[in-house]
């Protein structure tokens, strides 16, 4: 497993299939992928609704999240994320 010490959220003990909402595309993501691309999601949610509460570092680490799947499973970031 890749370093993740400075993911601050939960890793999950199991992955899941998850679904673009926009594409229908669905893809299964491993146990790590899954508590980042919920990171992910979970901010850009909450700037939807509050841009004022998400922080500095929720960016660099939503960032170090978007890196991951970039090196990881780039069929995962096109899915998904792009």
């Amino acid at each position: 497993m890749k370093n993740l010490k400075w993911f601050k959220g939960d890793i999950y003990s199991e992955g899941d299939m998850v679904t673009n909402p926009f594409s229908g595309e669905s893809i299964k993501l491993n146990n790590i992928e899954l508590s980042l691309y919920d990171y992910i999601m979970g901010v850009e949610m909450v700037r939807h609704f509050d841009e004022n509460f998400i922080t500095k570092e929720h960016l660099k680490i939503r960032s170090k999240c978007i890196d991951y799947f970039l090196e990881n499973n780039i069929d995962a970031y096109y899915k998904l994320i792009d």
